[in-house]
């Protein structure tokens, strides 16, 4: 299980939209991965973050990942989202479900 959390002072929003301004972001995120045999994973997470200062609102997301683990390569497929309350503040194509689809080379392991 990991916990995480990010604060950001003096942040400027992205854009020059009126009504947004500068000011202090957090970012909280509770995830885990669970190994299910040498070459499969499970791991999923949710978390918030808290733009009020900057854009007036806040909104939360939240990930689901299957992982084949297959040293020294990985292969993911992530599920990704976020609440409606991110598509008043983001375009369109920036918001929403996705599938993505992640591979990775990794050139030290940890046991």
């Amino acid at each position: 299980l990991y916990l995480a959390a990010v604060y950001s002072p003096n942040t400027k929003a992205v854009g020059s939209a009126p009504g947004y301004k500068e000011g202090d972001v957090w970012a909280f995120e509770l995830s885990g991965r669970r190994a299910l045999s040498e070459h499969w994973a499970l791991s999923a997470g949710v978390g918030h973050y808290a733009l009020d200062e900057v854009y007036g609102g806040s909104y939360y997301y939240w990930n689901a990942t299957v992982t084949a683990i297959l040293s020294p390569f990985e292969l993911q497929l992530a599920y990704l989202g976020v609440d409606n309350v991110a598509q008043r503040h983001f375009l369109d194509d920036s918001t929403g479900d996705r599938l993505a689809l992640t591979a990775l080379w990794r050139f030290s392991t940890s046991d």
